[in-house]
């Protein structure tokens, strides 16, 4: 039950804590720009912090297993094959998801244009 109660202030501080950074931010925000942010998005902060906490810790931890896996295969067909050979396989991913992007942002710029 001690670890409870110490596990219940620990929260309760890091979330005090983490609203009066937000609510700084907010603050110094509005004074310098038009209100970029909610009003309403500092209540959420307690609520969200764990979440967010967690899942930056889960990426960088896939991101540099990722990166070591990676970094072995190409590695080894690095040193196995001469020749590259990943280039006409990865060329229409790279075709595909430029163009989808440049179709997208063409859109918001299109969208945009229309109504101012």
């Amino acid at each position: 039950m001690n670890l409870w109660n110490y596990c219940c202030v620990g929260y309760l501080v890091i979330s005090i804590l983490f609203w009066l950074f937000a609510v700084y931010a907010y603050l110094f925000n509005h004074t310098r720009s038009s209100g970029e942010y909610e009003s309403l998005s500092i209540l959420l902060v307690p609520i969200t912090w764990p979440f967010l906490l967690f899942g930056g810790f889960t990426l960088a931890v896939l991101k540099a297993i990722l990166f070591g896996v990676f970094l072995l295969i190409f590695s080894l067909a690095a040193a196995v094959i001469r020749k590259p050979f990943f280039w006409p396989w990865i060329e229409p991913l790279i075709l595909g998801i430029g163009r989808g992007l440049l179709k997208a942002n063409t859109f918001l710029i299109r969208l945009f244009k229309r109504d101012s």
